[in-house]
């Protein structure tokens, strides 16, 4: 096998989230619509394991989990990772929770319903990826090797 085509350009997302089927559905539709790597974690745990393997890019991830949720693991997260973008996407946050979290975690990227419309998910991660930089809406063979 090519070497380069090991060592793909692709951006790598995050999806954090306890249930199974939102990591799968995004899986799909993320895979597809950008040809990135979408990781799958279903706790803080697995999300702080994925990142000291290898850096995502953008993480996004629900707020209500068992264990750690997901605003004290964006805590940890950006204390570790300060640049790394995180997107929050639940369905336990009311729209008066959301400008008291907002107020709290100003370093969000997002805060986006569950569940999202997909194309409001594509383009809130791939406005992530621009701020950090990457030229993320490129096609793969057109990317920085």
């Amino acid at each position: 096998m090519n070497p380069k085509t090991e060592e793909s350009p692709l951006r790598r997302v995050l999806i954090v989230d306890d249930e199974e089927s939102w990591i799968r559905l995004w899986r799909i539709n993320l895979e597809h619509s950008f040809k990135c790597k979408v990781l799958g974690a279903h706790s803080a745990a697995e999300a702080f394991a994925e990142c000291e393997q290898a850096l995502p890019d953008v993480v996004v991830t629900n707020i209500m989990m068992t264990g750690m949720d997901g605003v004290d693991m964006f805590f940890e997260l950006h204390r570790r990772y300060p640049t790394l973008p995180v997107i929050f996407c639940s369905s336990a946050i009311r729209k008066q929770d959301e400008q008291r979290l907002k107020e709290r975690t100003p370093e969000v990227f997002a805060f986006l319903a569950k569940p999202p419309d997909m194309e409001q998910l594509i383009a809130t991660i791939a406005a992530a990826l621009r701020m950090t930089g990457e030229e993320f809406m490129k096609p793969p063979h057109e990317r920085p090797a």
